[in-house]
């Protein structure tokens, strides 16, 4: 017997029906006939036919499960047929062999073809697809060919179907397929899958099906694919092709992409349009990485952020970006977990491989999680100082690059390098304002200066003070001044009377600053600029004003509002902390800075009623010299209305000619030897010049803002690359300290007061012009410059 090819149904049929009436004996003897189809449409019309027309009862395998995802066995299929006693139509015993592996494929048709009966019964079974496969692995051993019952083949051709064996958790509730989909989650259900007609595609989520599919073998009807995550679910079924790496431990955020894809229910659906549907956005292309930050750090959803990481990461135009690599080598989604790599990533990357644009794109990101989004810094102060002991090999400047100004650590890193190095603190200025700008104005006293003339020796005293209090030592070049300016009476009366006392007139709000000495004048005029331009107020007048002796508050009490926050700060120290304290009282003094100028006054005038000295400090190799053991104020004073004291090298007998200790006599300290036990805290109350003087700060409402246009006049626009420095002159006077940049790169700049010159250093640049930016205030100006090469002639005789 060989299988008998048929061109139409139709000739299939008169087959059929000629088969029925054969005589036959092995017609007759063996009943079943097997009827190779390409499709299930084809299945369909048969089955129909052969009830219809040929009386047969249509037997379902599925009848024999007992549950819905139950498996068969070939005993029991052949079994069940055998026991069919009249005409039938066994339908989906193609959909079981599909799924069995050769031994079996071949024992369940042999057992069917040894099936025999003496009623003349025919047994139709339809197997779809199979056609190929039953002639390898059965029809070429078969031993009974002449003998057995006829086998029909319908040639035909059908579109395949394909089989996706989805072999991971898929959440299918609401699961919108494309087009001629079928899901099936059960054996009952893929044995009943020929009922559909017009399949493109079956989604097999069956546990029977997933433990048998590495049996399939392809035929003329399936092909089976087997999906093993999320990523390939969308790429196989939906045309979506996700640049992500998929994880296991990720899976449920891919779920949530699955659904997104479902609701969208587009074709060809990309990572970017599902981004910008969830977000609501219209384009990508002007997103910024901050967008991305921001975004990231105000949901709470874990998905929202796995989805926000991930296509940034799709975007090449990204990839050079420091959030592109903290997104890259991010493991957990928490906001911690991102604020901790963007603060601690760039130590792990190499230093050739940071561009000034990641350097400052992380001080952006950290200033604006910690700033405007008001997130606490604290919890990475201990990883970030170990982190900053990786790059301990670093000059200064380089190690600069790496800090943000955020962290109390960070303060305490950059005066503790500046301590341990021997780099002229001036140089580094430009530097620290980008990193630490109250520091860089704490020591900027070649830019600011005062409006009342001030002898240069106290300028230069308060400069070296400064830089001694930064790296906690005392310079050789204040123990030279304060042994000749405070010699003795005589030399001191020469300077302190040479400064004049505050002036108190009407109109003014006045504020007094308990404790803000002469030291913070640099400070606090910075400051005042810098809030004054968010407030709409500007510095008329500032002057360096003397106090009262001795350097108390009792002495130079105002009537007037009292800020004492720096003044109590002093005095509860129960010993100096370097560097501690310093950052402290520089946090102080902004935080005094602001709530002046959010006060609604217009005309405000700071004044001050004493200064404090750390120079007193036994550190600094102050013993005990004297026991006045009346002396008040850790010893820089003590009163001697009824004694009779004559002067020392370190100490003065002073009457009290001004303010409300007038006409008392005292013994005030002159120097930094203190009359009685040697100070462990900062103090005041001594005629060093870092107690007596103060500063006196008249600031204004700002009017005629947008009238104001300033006028730059070079002394020369050349300048020779030996000495690279650019001199020239600004009208009207700004209020504004000036700032000059080139490529976005702070400039040194400095201000003679004395010719009302202001110079800008452009050593390291080499010979050609350049373009120098020169902020005042909020406005900008342009200067060009050109720096010349070679030497400049001299002028022949």
């Amino acid at each position: 017997m060989k299988i008998e090819n048929f061109y139409s149904l139709e000739k299939l049929y008169d087959r059929i029906k000629q088969d029925k009436n054969s005589k036959r004996i092995s017609d007759r003897r063996f009943p079943i006939r097997l009827i190779f189809i390409n499709s299930f449409e084809e299945l369909q019309e048969i089955i129909r036919f052969l009830k219809d027309d040929c009386g047969a009862e249509s037997k379902e395998i599925t009848e024999l499960l007992s549950s819905k995802d139950q498996w068969l066995t070939p005993n029991e299929i052949v079994n069940w047929i055998k026991g069919i006693y009249n005409n039938a139509v066994v339908t989906s015993l193609s959909e079981f062999l599909r799924f069995q592996n050769k031994e079996n494929f071949y024992i369940t048709l042999k057992k069917l073809t040894e099936i025999e009966t003496q009623n003349n019964i025919r047994i139709y079974i339809p197997l779809v697809g199979l056609c190929e496969r039953f002639k390898q692995e059965f029809w070429t051993n078969f031993y009974r060919k002449e003998e057995w019952a006829p086998i029909w083949k319908l040639e035909s051709h059908s579109q395949k179907i394909i089989i996706y064996q989805i072999n991971f958790e898929l959440n299918y509730e609401n699961l919108f397929l494309p087009e001629n989909f079928e899901i099936v989650l059960t054996t009952e259900e893929w044995l009943n899958v020929w009922k559909k007609g017009n399949m493109k595609g079956i989604l097999s989520l069956s546990k029977s099906l997933s433990c048998f599919y590495k049996n399939f073998l392809p035929d003329q009807v399936f092909e089976l694919r087997e999906i093993s995550n999320q990523k390939e679910f969308l790429k196989d079924i939906f045309e979506i092709n996700v640049p992500i790496e998929f994880k296991d431990d990720e899976k449920e955020f891919w779920n949530e992409l699955i659904k997104e894809a479902v609701r969208y229910n587009q074709k060809g659906l990309t990572i970017e349009n599902i981004f910008l549907s969830h977000f609501n956005l219209g384009s990508a292309e002007k997103l910024t990485s901050e967008e991305f930050l921001d975004r990231y750090l105000r949901t709470n959803e874990h998905y929202e952020r796995w989805l926000i990481r991930n296509f940034l990461l799709s975007l090449g135009k990204f990839k050079s970006s420091y959030l592109y690599k903290c997104f890259e080598r991010l493991g957990e989604l928490k906001e911690k977990d991102l604020i901790e790599k963007l603060w601690l990533e760039i130590f792990n990357l190499p230093f050739e491989t940071l561009t000034e644009d990641i350097f400052s794109e992380r001080r952006e990101f950290l200033n604006f999680i910690h700033k405007k989004l008001n997130i606490s810094a604290q919890f990475i102060e201990r990883k970030l100082d170990n982190a900053l002991d990786n790059i301990k090999s670093y000059p200064l400047k380089k190690k600069l690059k790496y800090l943000t100004n955020i962290t109390f650590i960070e303060r305490r890193y950059i005066i503790s390098e500046l301590k341990n190095t021997n780099i002229n603190i001036q140089e580094i200025i430009p530097d620290l304002k980008r990193v630490y700008p109250e520091l860089a104005y704490y020591l900027d006293w070649d830019l600011i200066k005062p409006d009342n003339e001030v002898d240069n020796w106290i300028l230069e005293y308060f400069k070296k003070y400064n830089c001694s209090k930064i790296r906690h030592t005392k310079s050789q070049k204040i123990e030279e001044l304060i042994s000749n300016k405070n010699k003795d009476k005589s030399t001191f009366s020469n300077w302190y009377y040479s400064l004049p006392k505050a002036e108190i007139a009407k109109d003014f709000k006045y504020v007094w600053i308990d404790g803000l000495g002469a030291e913070w004048f640099p400070l606090i005029v910075n400051l005042l600029n810098k809030y004054g331009k968010e407030n709409g107020k500007i510095i008329k007048k500032k002057m360096l004003t003397r106090v009262n002796l001795p350097s108390i508050t009792k002495c130079n009490r105002y009537e007037f509002e009292r800020i004492e926050d720096l003044d109590n700060h002093i005095h509860n120290q129960k010993s100096y902390n370097y560097p501690d304290d310093l950052i402290k009282e520089i946090e102080l003094i902004e935080e005094i800075v602001k709530k002046i100028m959010e006060m609604p006054d217009d005309r405000i005038c700071i004044v001050s009623d004493h200064g404090f000295s750390f120079l007193c400090l036994k550190d600094f190799d102050n013993f005990k010299r004297f026991n006045f053991s009346n002396a008040e104020h850790e010893g820089r004073y003590m009163w001697i209305d009824k004694i009779d004291y004559k002067d020392d090298e370190y100490f003065i007998v002073w009457n009290v000619d001004e303010g409300n200790c007038r006409d008392r006599k005292v013994l005030v300290a002159l120097k930094h030897v203190s009359l009685n036990n040697t100070p462990y805290r900062e103090v005041h109350g001594g005629a060093t010049p870092e107690e007596v003087l103060v500063p006196y700060i008249v600031i204004e409402t700002e009017k005629n803002k947008d009238e104001i246009k300033y006028k730059i006049e070079l002394t020369d626009p050349e300048v020779w690359i030996t000495n690279p420095v650019v001199q020239f002159k600004i009208y009207p006077q700004p209020s504004y300290i000036p700032e000059a940049f080139f490529n976005e790169q702070l400039l040194n700049m400095s201000y003679e007061k004395e010719n009302d010159i202001y110079k800008i250093d452009l050593k390291g640049l080499k010979a050609g012009t350049y373009t120098i930016m020169l902020k005042i205030g909020d406005m900008n100006y342009q200067i060009n410059v050109t720096i010349r090469g070679g030497f400049k002639e001299r002028d022949l005789l």
